[in-house]
């Protein structure tokens, strides 16, 4: 069994993070399977529910416990752990060394199709809700980094296999899993690849054999300290509403990432943002930052347009940013074996949309933050877009230049929107 020091708290960092920094390791590599899982119907739950107050952010909450928990359960007895979650989404990783051949891989992931597959619709006192599971399954050679600095440390998982299964997401159907030939070219199945280089398997009653990875001994409450601040470690409530201002800050692929995670990290603590993740997947390397969550920051829109100016300025270029401001579901997306102190909704999926369809080097907002932002920037652009997940409405989104850099205002804890008088 794994032994823990600080047992029955959240797992926010991935365990083989955890084992590597003990010894004092900060990169790495190991051949892995890359599982993705698209699980649409959060947004809709997050934006239904943000008016029920705290009553809705704990139905919110008991739905992702009940959604997540048999998988991540799941994904752990079977030698393999989720590295990182996107939104709606999540990507897990099964090391070649611990899951075995390519015939096991596919039971696992039928076995997970067939567990998400019973939670696609949630029956809640305010009403009845859908989600949609999409899966894809690739393999590769996927690399490891621990980067530390005066401002934070942080941790991504890099590897082209995460793009290629996010890639197979848009061939999966209800209940089933597409694969690449990567996953495919090793393993005997009766039927070929689609020209299109995928096939599908819809999950049989059948269970794959378990093997869950055992670990050493660390302290992994003082290790979550390296890498999360304490507003998060020792929050009370595992979900609340809240409002804030989501940025996403896409980086350029063929730029020195490091060095600019290091970056960013040093400009989001000094504009009193809360660097939320590092991720890389179907649209590159990706960095959230969010103001108004976990704590409250004064003069929130000037903070978080001065950030995205020094963000620009100080990565020469090599970026491009999209904000949006309202309210958002903050709070633990998964288990307590594996989970992620995020930010929920639509505020939260627009800001990554425009970030996506913005040009390097240009910092756009949508139009809405213009009253609250005006003070601090100028107008460069304004035009009308349409957006994925947004089709019935054309979205005004504005590029801004530079407003004053003046000197930040102290934090604050500000109030929770959702919670009542402690």
């Amino acid at each position: 069994m794994t032994i823990y020091k600080g047992k029955g708290l959240r797992r926010l960092v991935p365990e083989i993070i955890c084992r590597n920094y003990v010894e004092k390791k900060f990169e790495g590599e190991f051949e892995s399977f890359v599982l993705t899982c698209d699980i649409s119907g959060f947004t809709s739950i997050t934006e239904s529910l943000s008016e029920k107050s705290f009553e809705g952010s704990e139905i919110i909450t008991d739905t992702i416990n009940r959604i997540y928990k048999p998988v991540i359960d799941f994904i752990k007895a079977s030698g393999g752990f989720i590295s990182s979650f996107a939104g709606d989404s999540f990507a897990s990783l099964f090391p070649v060394s611990n899951i075995g051949s390519n015939k096991s891989i596919t039971e696992v992931s039928e076995n997970i199709s067939r567990l998400l597959f019973k939670m696609e619709e949630v029956k809640t006192k305010f009403g009845d809700f859908k989600f949609k599971v999409k899966i894809g399954l690739s393999k590769g050679i996927v690399s490891w980094r621990i980067v530390e600095s005066d401002f934070g440390t942080a941790f991504y998982f890099y590897s082209q296999a995460f793009k290629k299964s996010y890639d197979m997401l848009k061939y999966s159907s209800r209940g089933s899993v597409a694969i690449d030939d990567s996953v495919y070219t090793e393993t005997n199945f009766d039927k070929d690849l689609t020209d299109s280089g995928f096939m599908t398997l819809n999950p049989e009653n059948k269970k794959a054999d378990l093997k869950e990875v055992e670990s050493l001994f660390f302290d992994e409450e003082t290790l979550t300290k390296k890498f999360f601040p304490e507003s998060v470690l020792k929050m009370s409530v595992s979900g609340e509403f809240r409002g804030i201002i989501a940025s996403f800050v896409f980086l350029d692929e063929k730029s020195v990432v490091d060095r600019n995670i290091i970056k960013a990290m040093e400009i989001t603590s000094k504009y009193s943002g809360y660097f939320n993740k590092i991720d890389f997947g179907d649209k590159g390397w990706v960095i959230l930052v969010v103001f108004g969550a976990p704590y409250g920051v004064e003069n929130i829109y000037k903070k978080a347009c001065n950030f995205a100016f020094e963000t620009v300025l100080s990565l020469r270029g090599n970026v491009k940013i999209g904000m949006t401001s309202g309210t958002a579901y903050a709070g633990f997306l998964g288990s307590e074996k594996r989970a992620e102190y995020t930010v929920l909704g639509t505020t939260v999926n627009l800001a990554s949309r425009i970030a996506q369809n913005s040009e390097w080097g240009e910092v756009t907002i949508d139009k809405s933050m213009l009253k609250d932002m005006s003070r601090y920037c100028s107008v460069k652009k304004e035009k009308k877009q349409t957006f994925r997940g947004f089709e019935k409405n054309e979205i005004i989104v504005c590029s801004i230049t530079q407003g004053d850099l003046s000197q930040q205002a102290e934090v604050f804890e500000g109030p929770f929107i959702a919670r009542e008088e402690e």
